[in-house]
Parts: C-alpha cells; structure tokens; sequence
C-alpha cells in the first residue's frame, strides 16, 4: 500500500514540475519577444524620423530657392514611431525630436540657407502638414523663413 501512494506522489510531483517549468518558458520567451519588440519600435522611430526631417530638410531647401514671398504646404505624416514629433527651424538649422522619446531627435544643417535667411518657428506634427512661410522684403535686414503649424 506504501508504495502504491509514494508513485501517486511521484506522479503529482512530476506534473508540478512540468507545469512549473512550462511557466517559466513562458515568461522567458515573453521576456525575449518583448525586448526584441521595444528594440524594434525604437529602431523603427529613428528611421522614420530619418525619412521624415529629410522630407522637411528638401523642401525647405527648395523652398528656399524661389524668388519672391510665399507659403509651401509640406504634408507630412501625423506620428513617427507611434509619437507625435516636433519639427524647429532656427539658425541652427532644422531639427526633429520625438515628444514621446526627447532623446530620439534628428537635426539637418540645411546647407547655406541658414545664411541666407533669419529661419524660426516650431510646429507638431499633429496636423499632418507644416506650413512654412517666406517673406523677402521683411522689415528686418535679412529675409525670413518661418514654420509654422
């Protein structure tokens, strides 16, 4: 009779361990699939945030390049990455940043054209466009590119 309940408790205990050690490949390939995720979210964030201040940097420039005053509609997407981003124009140049992740940020120098006008302006991308306006005959010593939303 002994040896009768000793392998109904061998049997229980072999069955315990095969659900616990299921659990544990459980939560170890959730683990993995999870880091590789955010790694590829974030990857995927960078890159579209690549494309999109590449997009904004070349009509800018071309922008830049007619003569005269006027307004450039630039349609850009809503999100980048699953975030709503920032696009600045300033002397410095162009940058983009990511307001979901402020160290995702991209910047372009935009060549001799911040010489060439006083540039300023923030817009978000929630809008699905930036507007940017040029106006030669400021006041001001120097023409004006402006973002605006």
């Amino acid at each position: 009779m002994a040896s009768r309940s000793r392998k109904g408790q061998t049997l229980v205990f072999e069955q315990v361990l095969l659900f616990s050690f299921s659990v544990v490949v459980f939560i170890v390939a959730f683990t993995i699939f999870s880091i590789t995720q955010d790694i590829t979210l974030e990857a995927n964030a960078d890159n579209q945030l690549d494309a999109v201040t590449e997009l904004v940097a070349e009509s800018v420039l071309a922008f830049g390049q007619h003569p005269g005053n006027g307004t450039v509609v630039i349609p850009v997407p809503r999100v980048a990455g699953d975030a709503v981003y920032e696009v600045e124009l300033d002397q410095a140049g162009l940058t983009v940043t990511n307001l979901k992740d402020t160290a995702i940020t991209k910047t372009h120098g935009l060549y001799d054209l911040k010489s060439a006008y006083a540039l300023g302006g923030k817009a978000t991308s929630a809008g699905g466009k930036l507007i940017v306006k040029k106006d030669v005959n400021p006041t001001s010593s120097s023409p004006r590119l402006t973002l605006v939303s």
